[in-house]
């Protein structure tokens, strides 16, 4: 029979938020807890994990369980820091934005209030990168000459491109990345969302209509499917809505019973 183990993943859980602290700079930091964000992510491995030994037992007949314990799911996010302690003897410190591996890489602000994110994760990007922002002189500067130097200078040259897209606005930097080919990616606030085509196209958000609020945006089923894609209905129903059915119908309440804990402010 298959099983669903529910475990509090405190050792991985902890991990994660622990890397996320950042510089001293202004950075865009991350409020919504990792539990929260577990909470989504681990039941839907379960739910794949189940999925998949009901599929062996029908092909193979024979039992099969699913181990998916929380402590394991949010480890499988951990990157290479398990075989990297195991052969370096080497702990994962914070980095907040920066990739620690890889130089330049990290979140930056525009002269408008915007953030984007870029890594130069090969030699070609570093390239396009001193191409892009006017640079090309640092391609043959030898603290920069390759990704392991550039990791060793990394506070210095994270600056130098932190600095010149501090001069420009976002328009300005997607612009000049796109023209020189630097693979980068703009972060979305809540308008950009809206805005977004492809969102929009995608009708990943959907709007709802509401007795209270006339109608409201909210995000979309997912995931949805072909045949059966599901549908926001309502946004849910105000307090009591229910009562009557719930106390009366289910549980076999009387009236005066009813009345008794709405006097009393139960419901």
């Amino acid at each position: 029979m298959e099983q669903a183990y529910a475990e509090f993943g405190r050792g991985a859980a902890q991990e994660l938020p622990r890397r996320r602290i950042y510089h001293a700079r202004e950075e865009p930091a991350d409020h919504y807890c990792w539990f929260n964000e577990m909470a989504g992510i681990v039941p839907g491995i379960h739910t794949m994990a189940i999925w998949a030994s009901r599929r062996g037992r029908r092909r193979s007949r024979t039992s099969s369980g699913a181990g998916t314990r929380s402590s394991r799911t949010t480890g499988r996010l951990l990157d290479f820091d398990a075989i990297q302690f195991d052969q370096l003897g080497t702990v994962h410190r914070r980095t907040g934005n920066q990739i620690p591996y890889v130089a330049p890489s990290s979140t930056y602000r525009t002269r408008d209030g915007s953030y984007l994110t870029m890594a130069a994760s090969t030699q070609s990007v570093w390239v396009r990168v001193c191409r892009a922002i006017g640079r090309e002189d640092l391609v043959t500067d030898p603290r920069f000459a390759d990704n392991q130097s550039r990791v060793t200078h990394s506070d210095e040259i994270n600056g130098i491109v932190a600095n010149w897209i501090a001069q420009h606005t976002r328009e300005e930097v997607e612009e000049r990345f796109e023209r020189h080919k630097v693979a980068f990616s703009p972060i979305y606030d809540i308008e950009d969302i809206f805005r977004d085509a492809h969102i929009r196209a995608r009708e990943a958000m959907v709007r709802v209509g509401d007795p209270e609020l006339g109608e409201a945006v909210v995000q979309n089923v997912v995931p949805r499917f072909s045949a059966t894609p599901g549908s926001v209905d309502f946004l849910g129903p105000a307090a009591g809505r229910h009562n009557e059915e719930v106390y009366r119908g289910e549980l076999g309440y009387s009236e005066e019973k009813l009345n008794e804990l709405k006097a009393l402010q139960v419901i």
